[in-house]
């Protein structure tokens, strides 16, 4: 099939985009069985609003990103992935396929668009080109947490609509539509409310529109500049909705455990330690093996000036920084430099140089910066494998050459085999856990993450006692190799303690829970923790003490209340037992574990025989099941 001057037919045009739509669709299919993992339940599952439905859709637009599953000091703007999920949980009630199905839907439209970009930006001549970039990040493996993970739908979304409002803006440079400057703004406004790192575009838009797509230079400031004022009324919006100035995090919000480089051991560099990891992208974009949930500490290791690797990596990217900005200047419209200068600017935001993000590296960051790379793969099998004598043909003629072949098939192979046998392992959160820990022995995050997971499992009462013993033998021994890991770790020490309450071993429980306090002093649910394990030793006023300080922290706690009230009885403290007891039942009436019995005993103590009978009433009239607070510690 010879090509026309214009480039491919439109026939083969919409042929090669259904091979990248339906390749990236089948290559996550398996993902469909999947169930929800990872962080998955802060956004879908137990997230409040999401739970609602679409009738909450206004409560999502106006409240930060995770308010739906807790309040947060550090938080963001993305309503839409939220909206989203909201209504899949309309129609299809929490089921984990559906969510897996929109995630893949999108990436097959990623890769649809990232294609039309690129062969708009080459203005149609290097086709096969864009081609080769595209199913080279359709295969690429270090996508699997972006598209298997649900809640990186926010990713999805920012980098589809990201790319569409690109496509949007050269339509308005090259034919002068102000519908398709409108539209390309809209695209770019629904991505920074999908996710915030479509900022890197205020560098990426002016590099397109001055120096490639340019044939207006009127048009390239108008799109610069609307683009900027885009960026500029999310800024707003965010600041508005969040009520904080902020868009990148505060080093004195972000744990040890979620970003190593908060707290550096003497004989050791931040920038340097920055530097390795900005290296560990370029590695595994190489290599894409192994590949981890999660990246915290010790997975990538402290550096110093005196590491080899960190100079290696320094030097790689002074290199490419000097290459792509001299080919820049000197080329024009060389696209050797856009990949690279493309590649720079959208890693640049997850550096940890500048200042400090949530994490210190994550394969997700990488979603957008992995374009760049492919871009430059492309152009190296244009350069280096392409017969000359063949540019003429189509694409097919092309990509059907023996060198190519034999390069891109086993890369595609490779990649596609990876990607496929990766998408399993996020079946669950269990079957990750268990996965990554093997891969990354030194992470204690990993195996806080696996024995944190094993305790959840415990609260299944059709466990046999021998399933049980066996689970709590296997979580204690997750949990405390992630503490000799990292002594930072106040999940695995709230873990201990929880773990600790179910098997009666209130000593150690309290051991724990307390380091974890030391840590996290704001975690309440922790505080709560150290309050029942304190009630169950009978340690009433050391409960009372916490349980009211939760209550200072935080007044809409109402079951401090009930909890304070119980140890007051205990102490027979009647007076103040009725006062906690009867603020607990007025804020909550009716409910199954209001306390009707403790106060009813709180009341026949002091003789008021008469509010003795009523609530006993009460209680026979809600058909309330008393449970003593003893016991509802015990089964917590």
């Amino acid at each position: 099939m010879k090509e026309n001057s214009s480039g491919s037919s439109k026939y083969a045009y919409k042929f090669l985009c259904a091979i990248l739509f339906i390749f990236s669709c089948s290559l996550y299919s398996n993902t469909f069985s999947n169930s929800y993992a990872y962080d998955d339940v802060m956004f879908v599952t137990q997230n409040s609003y999401v739970q609602q439905g679409i009738k909450a859709i206004p409560k999502i637009l106006s409240t930060p990103h995770m308010e739906g599953f807790s309040k947060t000091s550090f938080d963001t703007y993305r309503p839409l992935s939220l909206v989203l999920f909201a209504v899949e949980n309309q129609f299809w009630d929490n089921d984990p396929a559906v969510g897996h199905f929109f995630n893949v839907l999108l990436y097959g439209l990623c890769v649809l668009v990232l294609f039309i970009f690129l062969d708009l930006l080459f203005e149609q001549k290097k086709r096969t080109v864009a081609f080769i970039a595209a199913i080279i990040f359709a295969a690429h493996p270090i996508h699997t947490e972006v598209v298997a993970n649900i809640k990186s739908a926010d990713e999805l979304l920012c980098f589809l609509f990201a790319f569409l409002s690109l496509v949007w803006f050269i339509g308005y440079m090259r034919q002068g539509s102000l519908a398709k400057l409108i539209g390309g703004l809209l695209c770019l406004f629904l991505s920074f409310i999908s996710k915030e790192t479509v900022i890197a575009f205020m560098a990426v838009i002016p590099l397109v529109f001055f120096l490639y797509v340019n044939e207006s230079r009127r048009n390239a400031i108008i799109i610069t500049l609307t683009s900027l004022g885009i960026g500029l009324l999310y800024i707003i919006v965010r600041m508005a909705v969040v009520k904080g100035t902020y868009l990148a995090g505060d080093s004195h919000t972000i744990l040890f455990m979620d970003n190593q480089l908060v707290k550096i051991p003497e004989g050791y560099s931040r920038i340097a330690t920055a530097i390795y990891s900005l290296g560990y992208y370029i590695r595994l974009l190489f290599i894409p093996n192994p590949l981890l949930c999660n990246y915290s500490y010790k997975t990538i290791p402290f550096a110093g000036w005196g590491s080899i690797a960190v100079w290696a990596y320094l030097a790689a990217y002074i290199f490419l920084i000097t290459v792509g900005i001299y080919r820049a200047i000197k080329i024009k419209r060389d696209l050797w430099a856009f990949g690279i200068l493309f590649y720079i600017f959208t890693i640049a935001l997850f550096s940890n140089i500048p200042f400090l993000i949530g994490a210190m590296f994550a394969e997700r960051f990488a979603f957008f910066a992995s374009v760049g790379f492919c871009i430059l793969i492309a152009l190296a099998v244009e350069k280096w494998l392409f017969n000359r004598r063949e540019e003429s043909n189509s694409v097919f003629a092309q990509l059907r050459q023996p060198k190519v072949l034999f390069v891109l098939g086993p890369l595609l192979l490779l990649y596609s085999t990876l990607t496929y046998s990766r998408n399993k392992d996020w079946e669950n959160d269990y079957q990750l856990f268990k996965a990554d820990v093997e891969k990354a022995p030194e992470n204690s995050r990993l195996y806080y993450n696996l024995g944190n997971e094993l305790v959840l499992n415990l609260g299944n009462d059709q466990l046999r006692p021998d399933v049980r013993q066996n689970l709590i033998s296997e979580a204690l021994g997750y949990l405390h190799q992630s503490v000799s890991i990292s002594t930072d770790n106040a999940g695995a020490y709230f873990a201990l303690g929880k773990l600790y309450i179910m098997t009666k071993m209130y000593d150690s429980a309290e051991i724990n829970i307390k380091k974890s306090l030391q840590i996290s002093p704001e975690n309440m649910q922790a505080q709560n923790y150290l309050g029942n394990v304190y009630f169950l030793t009978k340690k009433y006023q050391q409960g009372i003490d916490v349980f009211k300080a939760i209550l200072v922290a935080k007044p809409t706690d109402t079951a401090e209340y009930k909890n304070i009230g119980i140890c007051y009885l205990n102490l027979k403290s009647y007076d103040s037992a009725i006062k906690y007891l009867r603020h607990y039942i007025n804020d909550c009436p009716g409910k199954s574990d209001a306390p009707y019995a403790p106060i009813a005993d709180a009341f026949h103590a002091i003789g008021a025989l008469d509010s003795v009978s009523k609530y006993i009433e009460l209680s026979k009239q809600y058909g309330h099941t008393t449970i003593t607070l003893k016991k509802e510690m015990e089964e917590k």
